[in-house]
């Protein structure tokens, strides 16, 4: 019985070996492309299990923001940051390209997935490339006068291409549990339109929940651009529709989460991070979610 006791305090005083962790590591997702645009492609995607922390060490943390929106016949969506935790960098969601007179700018831009095509007389707008491992590439654009834009690529698929005066749909978002929840991260957005066309859908499905914090593109009229991806999400946003007079949306920043046993000590984290902490998300866990920010932490 004494063993027993012995061992179950050693546990609870963090002395038990090997320390093993979880992580998910996402970057910030691509900004929508404005006028006929393309999609923001998603934040890259590192996941994995099995991570061995030496105590004591300091490992860095560092939390992508979300890529601007591309401005008015200036300039494409711009890329999400990259996201870090110790030796894993997630790459930054590539921007949606858009539609200018000059011919510039209207391909998708290269990330963690890249972004949509815009619509492009007589050239389609081509979707931006992805990082392997991390994520897929974007849909292209319509070389055509029906103006619709391709999809931004998700970590779990690549982004739609555009159909007709349609745009196409952001590439599907990746799913965690690593908190306790399932939810949903780094979805594509989805592409703009001309006038008379259908948006394309952010993320995996039509279902809000689904859209990993991807925003749908936009058809309407000017003064109704589409709205930022959400926060610590990794989404891509969504393109912008024909002949915008506006700069476009904003792609969610990334995430860094954490999880490993409740029977070691707390870490120590570095003032740089904002954090939160739980040992009830997830029974047996000690889960942090770290939301922005960059420093350090350490395991005791």
């Amino acid at each position: 019985m004494s063993g027993v006791l012995n061992s179950l305090l050693g546990a609870k005083a963090g002395n038990i070996s090997p320390l093993s962790a979880e992580f998910l590591v996402v970057a910030g997702g691509g900004g929508g492309g404005t006028r006929q645009a393309g999609g923001g492609g998603a934040g890259g995607v590192l996941a994995g299990t099995g991570f061995s922390p030496v105590k004591g060490t300091l490992y860095s943390i560092s939390i992508g923001g979300g890529g601007a929106g591309g401005s008015v016949n200036s300039s494409p969506g711009g890329n999400g940051g990259n996201s870090v935790f110790s030796i894993y960098t997630a790459v930054g969601g590539g921007g949606g390209g858009q539609y200018q007179d000059n011919g510039l700018n209207y391909n998708g831009v290269a990330g963690g997935s890249g972004g949509g095509g815009a619509s492009r007389t007589p050239t389609n707008g081509s979707g931006g490339g992805a990082t392997g491992g991390q994520g897929n590439t974007g849909g292209s654009g319509s070389g055509t006068n029906d103006w619709g834009g391709g999809g931004g690529g998700g970590q779990s698929g690549n982004g739609g291409q555009r159909s007709g005066s349609d745009g196409g749909n952001g590439g599907g978002a990746y799913n965690s549990s690593i908190t306790g929840t399932s939810t949903y991260y780094a979805g594509g957005g989805g592409g703009g339109v001309g006038s008379g066309g259908s948006f394309g859908y952010g993320g995996n499905t039509t279902t809000a929940a689904q859209k990993g914090g991807a925003t749908d593109g936009v058809l309407g009229t000017n003064g109704n651009p589409p709205s930022n991806a959400g926060s610590n999400t990794g989404g891509g946003a969504g393109g912008n529709r024909a002949q915008s007079i506006q700069d476009s949306a904003s792609g969610g920043s990334g995430i860094v989460v954490i999880a490993y046993s409740n029977l070691y000590a707390d870490l120590t984290v570095g003032a740089g991070l904002t954090y939160t902490s739980s040992t009830s998300s997830r029974p047996g866990f000690k889960v942090y979610t770290f939301t922005s920010g960059s420093d350090t932490i350490k395991w005791n």
